[in-house]
């Protein structure tokens, strides 16, 4: 590193996403004050040592393969060796790093500290703001609190750059229909394996929370789905404050993630897919660096599956919900953001 010099000599660049890549001693600079390590940056020498381990972990994969006839589609071959601690997989060599790069780690700080500014372990329960008088004052109260959660998580996405420069309806589209899907993450969040609405087991505010829903004429098995799939998200993520607030934005910029007929053309898909693709990268390269290839690999299938699961569970509760709320004494109060999710007009 005391070879890296600035390439104005002032050490006060700019360090953005437009000039990150002109002055590399500025950009390194920026990182260690924002809790960088400095032992991630490795030398030369470490990094063709590394190198030459994944060209042997490279043929050790290709000469342990299995008879070509012996053939099985890729997606349920990593499906079935998800528990398997010796999988590898030499196509994924080349997705492989040494480093999470200076560019992607300033991002990552970024994102984590609006997360975090955002969502606290509060300890505070959900039921604490339910109105239990009737079903009309459940679901109201429901949409009350639901709403709060879908502006701290608008503001969140407000913190990062490449959503705040989208055009107005592409914003505006990835709100509106993917929004309710990522309820679980900050759910996943703030859950406590004791004593938490989501829990399954009897304490009184799980008790509350599934009369909450038998209340709103929402089927058990709807409210297990949901709670299988934040807890699946707490052993996936570890609570990572990083881990979420990236899936945060991959999710959000999921084309097709609501499952909705109605979901408009976006104005400029390819940005789209141009900064999903970006956020699945660094998520992939921080996780691959804090954990090894072979424990991110089992994750990122996880999380596929998980996601699956989340737009599934979604859609069925948009449409119950819907169903409860077409009624002349609720759909008026119902929270604004929540008409806009459920698409009532």
């Amino acid at each position: 590193m005391e070879k890296i010099r600035c390439i104005t000599g002032q050490s006060q660049c700019s360090v953005g996403n437009d000039v990150r890549r002109k002055c590399a001693q500025c950009r390194l600079n920026k990182c260690l004050l924002m809790g960088m390590r400095r032992d991630y940056v490795q030398s030369e020498e470490k990094k063709l040592e590394r190198k030459k381990r994944m060209e042997e972990n490279r043929v050790v994969a290709m000469t342990s393969t299995t008879n070509p006839e012996e053939t099985m589609d890729e997606i349920d071959q990593l499906l079935m060796n998800i528990n398997d601690d010796n999988i590898l997989f030499d196509r994924s060599v080349s997705m492989l790093i040494d480093i999470v790069p200076i560019d992607d780690w300033l991002t990552i700080q970024n994102v984590q500290s609006s997360f975090k500014s955002y969502f606290h372990h509060t300890g505070v329960q959900c039921i604490s703001y339910y109105d239990f008088t009737d079903r009309t004052s459940a679901i109201i109260a429901w949409s009350q609190f639901t709403n709060k959660i879908a502006l701290s998580l608008i503001n969140f996405f407000r913190q990062v750059n490449e959503f705040e420069n989208l055009h107005m309806d592409d914003r505006v589209i990835l709100i509106k229909y993917n929004m309710f899907s990522l309820f679980p993450l900050s759910n996943s969040y703030s859950y406590r394996a004791i004593n938490d609405c989501f829990s399954d087991d009897e304490c009184a505010v799980a008790v509350k929370h599934r009369y909450f829903f038998e209340l709103c004429g929402v089927p058990s098995h709807m409210r297990q789905s949901f709670i299988n799939i934040v807890v699946s998200l707490v052993h996936i993520t570890d609570q990572d404050p990083i881990f979420l607030s990236l899936c945060l934005v991959v999710f959000l910029f999921s084309r097709g993630l609501s499952m909705s007929d109605n979901e408009p053309i976006f104005k400029d898909p390819q940005t789209i897919y141009e900064v999903q693709s970006r956020y699945t990268s660094i998520l992939w390269n921080y996780m691959a660096n804090k954990e090894g290839e072979i424990i991110a690999q089992k994750k990122f299938i996880q999380l596929i599956q998980v996601m699956f699961q989340m737009q599934s569970t979604s859609k069925q509760c948009r449409d119950t919900f819907l169903n409860q709320f077409i009624t002349p004494d609720t759909v008026d109060k119902i929270a604004p953001l929540i008409q806009t999710f459920l698409d009532i007009s």
